[in-house]
């Protein structure tokens, strides 16, 4: 109403302490009308990149 929202943030972990947001957060500037970052601070986790591997590839770093 009034260009408020009122949605879930998508804290990273709050319950942590971690409250940067997620990449999906309505927070987020891409994922609101006005385009800008709503609160005080920025993504810091969602999508992660991957390296495809094999497993013994993967025990291997561990020997």
């Amino acid at each position: 109403m009034n260009g408020n929202i009122s949605e879930d943030p998508l804290f990273c972990d709050a319950a942590g302490g971690d409250f940067t947001i997620d990449e999906s957060s309505p927070c987020a500037p891409e994922n609101n009308a006005c385009g800008e970052l709503i609160g005080a601070h920025w993504i810091g986790c969602g999508a992660v990149a991957v390296e495809t591997s094999t497993w013994g590839g993967i025990k291997g770093l561990y020997r």
